[in-house]
């Protein structure tokens, strides 16, 4: 969420996404993916984010925001789709292992794994 915000204010003057996943998020892969749920050089990034300032105040957004409200939705996934699934996330895993990074030809087909996922996840989404 804040490297996009960044990625607005100043697109030249910051990392690379996959640095910034790997460096400051604890990004690593796993079982689905690159998972960036952590955070690392803590430090580092808040002397590097200390000249933008990004504020907003839950006043300025919305008047009557709403609690967050989390489920859980379950999905039909066949066999056959599990497996095509594993098969990918293992192989862009691999790649990522060999190569130290995903690269540019990598990076899509994960983006293209999750827009995939994401879709698949639409039908339970809507009921």
């Amino acid at each position: 969420e804040l490297y996009n915000q960044i990625m607005l204010i100043d697109p030249k003057g910051f990392m690379g996404k996959t640095a910034y996943q790997t460096r400051d998020c604890g990004g690593y892969f796993g079982q689905y993916g690159v998972e960036v749920s952590g955070h690392s050089n803590a430090r580092e990034l808040n002397m590097l984010l200390r000249h933008y300032i990004i504020r907003r105040c839950k006043k300025e957004v919305i008047k009557e925001m709403p609690s967050k409200a989390r489920k859980v939705l379950y999905l039909h996934v066949t066999n056959s789709e599990k497996d095509l699934l594993k098969k990918r996330v293992t192989d862009l895993s691999n790649m990522a292992n060999k190569s130290g990074n995903l690269g540019v030809g990598n990076q899509a087909d994960l983006l293209e794994l999750k827009v995939k996922t994401a879709v698949a996840k639409l039908p339970a989404v809507r009921e």
